[in-house]
């Protein structure tokens, strides 16, 4: 694995510890879910890095899986607000 992927991945991981950090923290319930969704994009690009650097194709498919995920759990916390099922009291717009 060349250095440069190497220090790209490292790089990754480390904004991944911060977006748990912010999950964790969150003093709202759309913060928690905007630290989830840059999870899961950081989570692709991270596999994506590593399909090519250990040039393991089996790694993309894993990546796609994350990337259907991430957008179904995303669309799926905007249907719920949008119909009213998330306390506005819990995101802060009271």
């Amino acid at each position: 694995m060349p250095d440069y992927f190497l220090i790209l991945t490292l790089t990754l991981l480390a904004t991944i510890i911060v977006g748990f950090q912010r999950i964790v923290m969150g003093p709202s319930p759309t913060d928690c879910m905007l630290a989830v969704l840059f999870f899961g994009s950081t989570g692709v690009g991270l596999l994506i890095l590593l399909t090519i650097g250990l040039t393991d194709s089996r790694l993309i498919d894993v990546a796609l899986v994350f990337a259907l995920l991430s957008a179904i759990v995303g669309a799926t916390y905007v249907r719920l607000g949008w119909l009213g099922n998330i306390d506005r009291k819990e995101l802060g717009d009271e």
